[in-house]
């Protein structure tokens, strides 16, 4: 194990205690009784899509039951006692329930076909074909071809790690191929969808405790437009109803663990300065990690660096 993967699991480890420090211990104030229902009790989405769907003002968090009435067509891909986020799977329609006592909410989805679906409305994977050898003609005179480079680009090393999670990944729930690595009570996992042409950069970040919370922050980047990238940032406490979300937009060359972003706040109680901080943090500890998993598990030496982010300073 390199001295530099050592210092960077190091560095995780120093951040995730900022990270607790900046939680805050108290409730909210209590407030008056609210009747309880979804954020959205409608929801369109394509295959391959992910919605956020949240209780609120729930007085009884334990007793929630999720249930789908079409797992063919949407499901989980995590739930808690407040929120829950759904991925769309197959074209059609599910009626998504949460239980809580006597009271029953109900919420309708309506999965639409992507523009990369087949007939059935199931997100294809393409697979990447092999190039045939060419065969060139002998040319009198000769004429001398140039050294091909010794370095491979920003674009070669994208698609080491696109072949190597293709080839080597794990299937995941919505069909798309991933690698991972987990570190203390952080998981990072990058992600590949062939149909969409996407990297998903994910890292979920649970502590545990007096202050007991999930964050996940995640980081897409399109194949076709590898200089930029949509972030958003997810936090619930699960032991009461603070929770938030906001989304920054970031240029790769532009970006490492240092970048501090300017976050749009899109939903939840907790201060959008407080927020915003977490956010940056987060992504500090998030970056750091995916540049482990590339180094220890894609080897070749392949970094965040070499696919196109800015250099750490030493």
């Amino acid at each position: 194990m390199s001295i530099l993967y050592k210092r960077k699991a190091v560095v995780v480890l120093l951040i995730f205690s900022v990270i607790l420090s900046m939680l805050p211990c108290k409730d909210l104030a209590a407030k008056k009784k609210k009747k309880m229902k979804f954020n959205k009790t409608k929801i369109t989405m394509k295959v391959g899509e992910d919605k956020y769907l949240k209780i609120k003002n729930n007085t009884k968090p334990k007793s929630v039951k999720w249930s789908t009435s079409n797992k063919k067509v949407v499901y989980f891909d995590s739930k808690s006692e407040q929120d829950c986020w759904l991925v769309a799977k197959k074209a059609g329609t599910a009626r998504i329930t949460a239980k809580i006592g006597k009271v029953k909410l109900t919420c309708k989805v309506t999965v639409k076909k992507s523009r990369n679906t087949n007939r059935n409305g199931n997100s294809t994977v393409n697979s990447i074909p092999s190039p045939a050898p060419v065969t060139n003609p002998t040319v009198t005179p000769a004429v001398p071809t140039p050294a091909p480079s010794s370095e491979p680009n920003i674009k070669d090393n994208w698609n080491t790690l696109k072949n190597y999670i293709l080839t080597q990944g794990y299937t995941a729930k919505d069909g798309s191929r991933g690698i991972n690595k987990k570190i203390e009570n952080f998981d990072y996992l990058i992600n590949y969808y062939a149909a969409e042409q996407l990297y998903k950069f994910s890292c979920v970040q649970e502590v545990n405790g007096s202050t007991s919370a999930i964050g996940i922050l995640q980081m897409q980047i399109n194949e076709n437009n590898l200089a930029n990238a949509s972030l958003t940032y997810d936090l619930v406490f699960k032991s009461n109803t603070l929770y938030g979300g906001c989304t920054a937009t970031a240029s790769v060359p532009a970006t490492n663990e240092n970048t501090q972003f300017s976050w749009t706040i899109i939903k939840g109680n907790i201060g959008a300065a407080q927020i915003s901080n977490l956010a940056n943090k987060s992504f500090a500890v998030a970056y750091t990690g995916w540049d482990i998993l590339l180094m220890g598990t894609v080897g070749n030496n392949l970094s965040m660096e070499k696919l196109g982010f800015l250099p750490s300073p030493n």
